[in-house]
This record gives structure tokens, sequence and C-alpha cells, in this order.
């Protein structure tokens, strides 16, 4: 196995480094330099917007606090380079030509430009370079500024010796620095001015050093030395130091405390209630979200309602949810009988919940938590429904913290969401259930361990009810931090579905099953760098026992498998991106053998995810009835499989089809608050058996052979706050049924889908 892996590892960079060299034509350039002031002194923080002549698009980048600057990943052509700041004079420099591959260096030195007379409250700056005994910058030391009233505010100095107090109001003020390693500095009281940015760099002096000690002299009236040696005293054994006590280990779950090397905190009576200074981050100031707070809904500053503040003592906090949710999708859709259906469906879901919690919010793990979450749905295709859910209901505690880097293990019951894998390709469900999970080697490795008693869900508005399914599923799981690549992360996990088949239920006509499914999945998946290329891969393997399959009347093993690979690279504002799916298909030969892939209930964010066609809606085809329950189902929305079943209401059937898809598609960060995505597919089944005997047995024509067809799809996502309180996503997509799958449907006319949503989140 090992020989493989490096023989696919050694075959993947062949052709990452024959497409590198293929691709040399597109090789990007760089524009770098420096930007200093009238002095000659570094200028931190001055905006620099580099223009390409031919498209007329901007990047913007600040210089950092060493005068330094970076565009990297720029095509060839021709740019325009100029600086943004309101303190200096414009700068400007055109024409600067870059080839494939090239670096420019560019030295700016800005001049004075004459400000007017600013604001009496107008808030200034104070910065510059805090240099050691020896004459280096010295890094990560504490500054203290303290105002007219004695209020502290501290910075510590960069790795080059650089800081900043910004957002100063006018006053007397004094600086110090206490270090340890050279004599305190104090700068005295000096007056800053409205809107002055003062420029005050420290320089620290060494230790005096330590006075001589002074000569022994003899003692007043020594007696004469003796004439001959005194005896020696008898023998005696040498005194041995005390041995220096070893530090105390700390004992389990609790935490060292942590001080500085001087003992010098800045006291702070509520250290929740810390307000950060005014910092003027767009220019012009007007184009800034949120200067000043405007209330509970202002996503830009702490929130007592969203665990920023303690709602009782120093560490219970709570955390609102709200949400309100509206999907319209028009579409033409296969639902058995026609080829095609026109259907207008409607979804709302509004969402209340509330965590209480206690800790230290980032700091540490919660020490528990409390929370629950309800949704009240209107969905509508044919008629309109509603339907109310308690979605999450679960208790929270942390068992332990094992060492000072916070590795800890806590447990979760009650109803509680999961996702099995990276990608939701087995298991993504809110049910009822037990969940162990925590982290290890300073959170290089994390885990769960969980149990599910699973809920019945509505396949309308996919909502739970508390109707026992009969059906329990164990799953285990373990991802494991920079795994053989920095950046890369694998993860392996196993899970057991035990399902003994829904209840009898006279309300919707549902006969008892007392038959049984028993599936063992064995994963491997990864998430990743891999050099430049951004990786994502599954693997499960599945296996177990089918006590009476729905399709062939008997027992049947199962031995089925599922792949995916998606590979992406970056360029600039462009994401591209290329993946395959595999499931495996059972070839329906009556062996007594199931190699049909399913899984148990699926949601995948792949290949297009909720954009793609195949994947968003459902379809059912007339011939794939079993008897007596109506039009079959081939594919069930939001899942890539064509398992033939409800995921909703019943068990996982693995004599299936399979799939294979190949996809392409690009994702566009138009700017910071749009995204747009593309994707075309490329579907067949893996083994069209399945399908083709079950229409042949009832003398209907299709899938006389695997193929299924092409589907595009176009979707955009925008966020006109440029944060997730607020979003728009809109998307259509088209399925054109091919080969056998058009003759099952009888019409090779087009399936569309088009849906908008919009989503209110506090």
């Amino acid at each position: 196995m090992r020989w493989a892996i490096r023989l696919a590892v050694l075959t993947l960079a062949a052709l990452m480094a024959a497409g590198g060299r293929a691709s040399a034509q597109g090789t990007r350039g760089t524009i770098s330099g420096t930007v200093a002031g009238p002095t000659g002194a570094p200028q931190g923080a001055v905006t620099l917007i580099v223009t390409n002549i031919a498209t007329g698009i901007d990047r913007r980048a600040a210089s950092e606090p060493t005068g330094e600057f970076v565009f990297g990943g720029l095509a060839a052509g021709t740019y325009r380079l100029r600086v943004e700041d309101d303190t200096f004079a414009p700068w400007s420099q055109d024409s600067i030509v870059l080839a494939g591959g090239q670096t420019v260096s560019i030295k700016i030195t800005l001049a004075s430009r004459a400000a007017p007379t600013p604001a009496p409250t107008a808030r200034g700056t104070i910065a510059g370079t805090l240099i050691g005994p020896e004459g280096r910058p010295l890094g990560n030391i504490p500054i203290i500024i303290t105002n007219a009233a004695g209020i502290d505010r501290r910075a510590v100095s960069e790795p080059s010796g650089a800081y900043t107090f910004g957002g100063l109001q006018p006053g007397v003020y004094h600086m110090r620095v206490e270090d340890p390693v050279a004599q305190p500095f104090a700068s005295g009281n000096f007056t800053l001015n409205p809107g002055e940015q003062r420029q005050l760099d420290i320089r620290l002096q060494p230790f005096p050093p330590p006075p001589p000690p002074p000569p022994s002299a003899a003692p007043v009236n020594a007696p004469a030395a003796p004439a001959a040696a005194a005896a020696p005293p008898p023998a005696q054994a040498p005194v041995r130091a005390a041995a220096p006590k070893p530090p105390s280990k700390p004992k389990r779950g609790e935490v060292p405390e942590v001080t500085m090397a001087n003992g010098e905190y800045e006291v702070k009576h509520d250290r929740w209630d810390f307000h950060y200074p005014p910092y003027t981050r767009y220019n012009p100031p007007d184009k800034m979200p949120f200067v000043e707070s405007s209330g509970p809904f202002d996503s830009y500053h702490q929130n007592t309602a969203k665990g920023d503040f303690p709602i009782a003592g120093n560490d219970i906090f709570a955390n609102l949810n709200l949400q309100f949710n509206n999907n319209a999708n028009p579409r033409n859709v296969a639902a058995g009988g026609d080829a095609a259906t026109n259907q207008f469906f409607y979804n709302q879901n509004a969402v209340a919940g509330l965590e209480i919690f206690k800790g230290d919010t980032v700091f540490q793990p919660k020490s528990w938590a409390i929370r629950a979450t309800g949704v009240f749905n209107v969905n509508r295709v044919a008629a309109v429904n509603t339907k109310p859910a308690l979605e999450e209901a679960f208790l929270e505690k942390r068992l332990s913290v094992f060492d000072p880097a916070f590795d800890f293990m806590s447990v979760r019951a009650g109803m509680q969401n999961f996702n099995a894998d990276f990608r939701g390709f087995l298991f993504v469900d809110n049910q009822l259930g037990v969940r162990l999970f925590g982290n290890a080697g300073s959170n290089r490795a994390q885990y769960n361990i969980a149990a599910f008693s699973m809920r019945d869900r509505d396949p309308a508005s996919q909502l739970h009810d508390f109707t026992s399914r009969n059906q329990t599923v164990v799953i285990g799981n373990i991802y494991l931090q920079d795994f053989g690549a920095k950046g890369y992360t694998a993860m392996f996990n196993v899970a057991l579905n035990r399902d003994q088949g829904p209840p009898a239920d006279a309300a919707i006509k549902q006969v008892a099953d007392p038959h049984s499914l028993n599936v063992t999945y064995l994963g491997f998946h990864g998430d990743g760098k891999w050099g430049g290329w951004s990786v994502d891969h599954a693997f499960y393997q599945a296996f177990g026992t089918d006590d009476l399959n729905k399709f062939t009347g008997s027992s049947v093993k199962i031995n089925a498998r599922m792949a995916a690979l998606e590979l992406s690279r970056d360029a600039d504002w462009k994401r591209y991106r290329v993946s395959a799916f595999y499931a495996s298909g059972d070839d329906f030969s009556g062996s007594g053998k199931a190699t049909g892939f399913d899984s148990i209930t699926d949601n995948p964010n792949f290949a297009g995810g909720q954009f793609q066609y195949w994947t968003q809606q459902n379809t059912k085809v007339d011939g794939l009835a079993a008897v007596g329950t109506g039009a079959g189902v081939l594919t069930e929305k939001f899942s890539l499989l064509p398992s033939m079943r409800s995921k909703f209401s019943e068990r996982s059937n693995f004599v299936n089809p399979g799939l294979v898809m190949v996809n392409a598609g690009v994702d566009m960060r138009m700017s910071p608050s749009l995204k747009i995505v593309t994707n075309a597919s490329y579907l067949k089944f893996a083994n069209n058996a399945v399908p083709k005997a079950l229409v042949e047995a009832r003398g209907l024509p299709g899938f006389e052979d695997a193929t299924i067809g092409l589907d595009f799809s176009l979707g955009a996502k925008f966020r006109p706050f440029v944060n997730e309180n607020f979003f728009i996503v809109p998307g259509v997509s088209v399925l054109v049924p091919k080969g056998g799958f058009a003759t099952a449907l009888g019409s090779t006319s087009t399936l569309t889908s088009g849906f908008i949503t919009f989503q209110v989140n506090y």
C-alpha cells in the first residue's frame, strides 16, 4: 500500500511540474518596494494602489511599519502605481512594464502636504521605533502611554521595533518603558496637539555596571600568628548544598499561572469592558461601515447578546441566534408520469436559538453550555404546509483540561448537529445523541465519538420529528493536522449504521418493516495544501448485510465504495477547480451481493454543491417504482447518489447503479461582497444494470446505456454589508438528459431550476 501511495504522489508531482513548465507564459510577476517620508524615515500604513492599464482593475495594499509593500500574483502587462494618503503630497508612477515572472522594485519618497487646520478634537498619533542598548531594534517589548487622567494604554513593539498609538485625544501624555534588559525609560510630560502625527523614537540605555566590592580590612587587635601550625581539626563529612527543589507539576486539570518576567500588569477591574479606540481604517472615512456603535444590530462592535460581555458574574455568557431564511425555486423537474413537471417551490424558515455557557469565550473551551434552537417552517409546492420543530436542544459539559495548551475533553448530549467528514458525503444531520469530543497535542489532533438514535425527517421542510426510526448510528473520527505536509489535515473515521426499518404509521400508510440493515463504513479523507494546490479527497469502504433488499427480495451482502477528489488552484481573485466523484454500482446479477454505494444521510458540498441541478433536485421515473408504491425515486435532493430511495424515510439501499461524475468550475471573488461560482459536470451511472432491469420488467424503455447527461450551473453570493448578517444567494442550473436517462424520461428536453435565497441573521 505504501509503494502505491508513493507512486501516486510522484505521478501527481510530475504532472504538476509539467503543468508548471507548460504554463510559463502565464507566470505571475511582482511589484514591491519601500515607502519613506520627507525625512527618509520608513512610512507604514500608507495606502498604495496598483492599476492594470489594460483592464482598469485596481488592487490596494498598505505599507508595513518598515515601509515595505508587495503586490504579488500580477499578470504580465503595464501598470500604474500611486499613493493615496492625506498626510503626504500625491505620488504616482505610470507605465510600469511587468513581464511574466519579473519582480520590479520601486523606492517611494513622499513629500509633505500642507494640512488644513485640524479640528480642536481631532485625534492624533504617536509612533516611533524602540532601540535597545546595543543599537538594534527591540521587538515584543511593552510600551505604556498615560494621559492626564492617569489612564494607561499599552502597545507591544513589532519585531522591527516599530510601535504606534493611534486615535489619541489632544492633551498631555507621558510615555515609559519598563524592561528587565535595560534601564527604565520615562519621557516626561509632553503635549499632543489636535491631529498631530508625532514621531518619538526611544533608545534604551544599559544598566550601569555593579560597583566593585569594598576591600577587606584586617580586624583591629588581631592576634599574632602562632609560631607553629596548629594541628588540623578532626575530619568531618563535607556539607552538601541542598538540591534545588524541582518546580511543582500542575495537577491534572489545572493550568499554571502565567506571569510576565517583571510581574507587571495593567489593572483591569472588569476584563470584559474593554472598548477598542476609534480607528479610521477606510479612506475616505465615510466608507467605514460603523464608525461608532449603532445599537444591538451593529455587527462590528461588542454585544452582550453575542457572548462578548458576561450576563452574570465574570464568566457566564449568552449567545442569541435569530435567522430568517426565504427561498423561491421555480423549476422544471422529472417527477414521474410526464417527462417534466413545472413547479414553483417556496420555503421559509424562522429560526430562534439561545445558548447560555460558562467560560472565557475564546480563551479556553467552555466549562458548560445549554443550547436550544427552534424552527418554524412554511413551504409550498402544491399546497401550503407549516411545521414547527426543535432542531437543537443539548447540554454540554467539559470533563477535563489536560495541559497548559488547553487540550480538553467534553461531552454533549441531546439534539445536536454533526458532520462525519469534511464535505458531508456520509452523515450530515441534527439528531438525538451523545457526543464525546476534544483535542490533543496542542490542538494538532481533534476527535469525536458520537452515537445517535435517529428521528424521522419531513421531506418537504427537512425538519425533524420525535418519532424514532428504529435506527442507531455510531460514528468515530480523528483529525490530524499537518499530516505529512504543512497545511494538510488528514481524517480517519468509522461509522456503524444499524437500521431495523421504520415502524408502522397509519397516518402515512407505512407498514412495519421487521428486517434489518447492518453496515460498517471505513473512511480516509484529507483537506489542505499540497504546494500551490488545494486538495480535498474522500474514500469510503462499506460492508455489511441487508436482510431483505426491496429490489432483490432476498438477503444481500454489502461490499461497496465511494471516492472523491477535488483539486483547485488560486490565481489572484479566481479559483480554478476540477473534481471527480465515483460511487460503485451494482450489477443486479442475483449473486447475493450488493455493490452499489449508499450513504446514511448525506448533504455534500462538492462539485457545485447547492447550485448543481443533479444535487439540488430529486428525480422520479415511473419504471423504477417498486410494486404498489407509485413513481420510483432515482435521486433524492441534496444528494449526489442515485440510491433509488428517500433518505428521509427509507433505509439505505445498496442495490443501485452508482455514479461517475467529472466536474470543472471557476470561483470568482469579484469583490469582498460578491462571489460567483460556475460549474459544468458530466454524469453517468457506474453500472446501469439495476434501472435497466427494472424498467424492462415493466415493459418500459430506458437506461439502455449508462449516460445521464450534462449539468451546468451558475450561482452567486452577495453580502452587501461584507458580513454574514445579511446575504442573497441566486442561482440557475440546467440538466441536459442524454442516452439511457433521456429515454427513461421520454424526452431530451432540458430540466431547469432557478432559485433566489436571502437570509437575515442576528
